[in-house]
Order: structure tokens, then C-alpha cells, then sequence
């Protein structure tokens, strides 16, 4: 569904690199946990101001096996909660689905980062490094 152009939804995110988020795992390492069931995931959030609703999105999220999303979630959701119904209509649309979003385990980016890696190895790979 198309973002409508009167909300701003996209935010300058400080770009993380893998070791960050992984808290120091290597690519081989993080495609390890990968294939034992570790995933990356973003949540989305609304904050809204009378006028505005902006969506946003958490950093880059890294869970291993056995972690819980809900747990990782749940700020964003409150905040949501919280600050998300303050504008019409948007505020009242998007919380509800955010929340719902969040609270099920946010959105599951695992498939991109993971690509990206791969080709970050196979770059390296043709390069000699």
C-alpha cells in the first residue's frame, strides 16, 4: 500500500554496521545463527502531532534463537500506544496496525540482510581478499 505523501515516512537512520548489531559477529558467524533460527527485525512505530503522524522505524534488531521479539518490541509498541491516536486520520489508522505489527514480532528483514552479506562475501571472495 502507498505511503500517502502527506506523511513523512522516511527517517535518516544511523546506518549500523554488522558487527553493531550482531555485537561483534562475524558475516560467517551471523549466517551460522541464521541457519539455527536467529533473525533480524525492524518495528514500526507512530508518533503523531495534531496535524501529522509520522511513521517510524527501530534500528536493525538481532535475535538469536530463542529470543523474544515481543520482549524487543514492546517499547515500540507503547510508544505507539501512547503517542500514535493524537492525529486524523492517520494517527487512527497506522497505530493499530503498527501495534499489531510490533506485538506479533515486528517485520522480519532476515532475507535482505542476509542476501546482502552473501554478496558482501562473494565481492570479497572475487576480489582476493
Amino acid at each position: 500500500m502507498p505511503v500517502p505523501q502527506s506523511i513523512p515516512f522516511r527517517q535518516k537512520l544511523k546506518r549500523s554496521s554488522l558487527r553493531e548489531v550482531t555485537g561483534g559477529m562475524s558475516p560467517g558467524e551471523v549466517l551460522f545463527e541464521v541457519e539455527r533460527g536467529a533473525r533480524f527485525v525492524v518495528f514500526d512505530y507512530v508518533v503523531s502531532v495534531l496535524i501529522v503522524a509520522y511513521l517510524r522505524r527501530s534500528q536493525v534488531c538481532f535475535l538469536r534463537p530463542g529470543q523474544s521479539a515481543f520482549k524487543r518490541g514492546l517499547p515500540y509498541a507503547l510508544l505507539s500506544f501512547l503517542l500514535g491516536w493524537w492525529n486524523f486520520p492517520w494517527g487512527l489508522i497506522r497505530t493499530p496496525q503498527r501495534i499489531y505489527e510490533t506485538l506479533r514480532g515486528g517485520r522480519d528483514i532476515t532475507e535482505s540482510v542476509v542476501a546482502s552479506i552473501k554478496a558482501n562475501l562473494n565481492r570479497e571472495t572475487a576480489l582476493g581478499k
